[in-house]
Formats: C-alpha cells, structure tokens, sequence
C-alpha cells in the first residue's frame, strides 16, 4: 500500500512541476501559480537543443533523467512488469511535454529523451538486479 501512496505522490509532483508556472518563482514565492493558454504553440515540441549547453541546464536535465528513474522504479515496485512499467514512464514523459505547453511553458521532445535516460536506466537496474537475485537463487539451492 505504501508504495502505491508513493508511486501516487510522485507522478502527482511531476504534473504539478509539469505545470506550475515556473518552479524557481514557486519556490522563491512559496506560492503556485497556473498559466493555462487554449492555444499552445505545438510547434514548438520540434525544437532542436539549444546550441550552447550550460552546467545550469544539463543540471535540469540530469533532473528529469532522475525523476523519471525513480517515478519506473516505483511503477515497477506497484506493477512488476519491465517493459510495461518503461512504455507507461515513456507515455507519461510524452504527456507532460504536451501539458508544458498547455501550461505556457516550454514542451520539447529532447526532453523526453533525457527523460528516457532515467527510465532505461531503470529498467537496466530492474533487469540486471532480478538476474542477480536469480542466479543467487538458484545458487543458494543448490548448495
């Protein structure tokens, strides 16, 4: 049950972080602004990466990497089915790129690729650790 209150929370953070106006004002102001537009600039999903990469934004995007690998850890922890808990975290990375751009904030589809960086990370650590856990299994019996 905890984990399920947990996985819930944590998909709850990123819509709210997905949506919110801007974190850095939120957390500077201790107030949540919503700045919804009918009218979000689809386009704008195609652009490429900006030319000069600074330490500030790969920080952010080692960020979402993060909170993607955690948010596939917890599905799996809920529903333990690999590949099904990475097409559910990458169906959820897509999403929240389109709710950024409802949301008047900057939706881009590299992101969703840092975010993929997080959940095949998780998936690796999902598989490598149930292979370990099963060899040592069948160590154990047979000793």
């Amino acid at each position: 049950m905890l984990r399920f209150v947990f996985l819930i929370v944590w998909a709850g953070m990123i819509f709210l972080c997905t949506c919110v106006a801007s974190l850095e004002t939120a957390v500077e102001t201790k107030s949540i602004q919503f700045n919804l537009t009918p009218n979000p600039p689809i386009e704008e999903l195609l652009e490429p990466l900006p030319a000069g990469l600074s330490s500030a934004f790969l920080l952010r995007k080692a960020g979402h990497a993060l909170v993607f690998f955690i948010f596939t850890l917890a599905l799996y922890l809920v529903f333990p089915f690999p590949l099904l808990n990475v097409l559910s975290s990458m169906v959820y990375a897509v999403i929240t790129e389109f709710l950024q751009l409802l949301f008047m904030r900057d939706g881009r589809f590299f992101d969703v690729g840092f975010d993929s960086l997080g959940i095949f990370a998780a998936f690796l650590l999902i598989v490598l650790g149930r292979r370990f856990l099963k060899i040592n299994n069948e160590t154990k019996i047979d000793t």
